[in-house]
């Protein structure tokens, strides 16, 4: 609801007034932002914004880390995987760390 009411405003609204912490609509009446934090990040040379929970990305990290790839990298190839599956890159990064963690659990489990 509230990227309706931002859309209303016009372009660049929301970017400029969201730094500031100060979203209003055009009436005055305050718009809730999302308390989920965008992350910008380069996939194929271009800029994309993912809005990710602190916990997945921190949990992002540690994958790359333990494969040895970069974050963007690892991005990347959810990107491609996620493009053949549909979805949006939010999601699927969730997924993507959700599935390495049940993976991990079995892994545990068996041992």
């Amino acid at each position: 609801m509230a990227r309706r009411a931002i859309s209303l405003i016009g372009p660049g609204f929301a970017s400029r007034h969201a730094r500031r912490g100060k979203i209003q609509s055009p009436g005055g009446k305050a718009i809730m932002k999302s308390p989920v934090p965008k992350r910008s990040i380069a996939i194929g040379g271009r800029r994309t914004a993912v809005s990710c929970e602190d916990e997945f990305w921190d949990a992002l990290r540690e994958i790359a880390r333990g494969r040895g790839e970069t974050v963007a990298a690892l991005v990347a190839s959810i990107d491609k995987d996620r493009r053949r599956h549909g979805g949006n890159l939010s999601s699927a990064i969730r997924l993507f760390v959700l599935r390495d963690h049940q993976h991990r659990a079995r892994k545990r489990k068996a041992a």
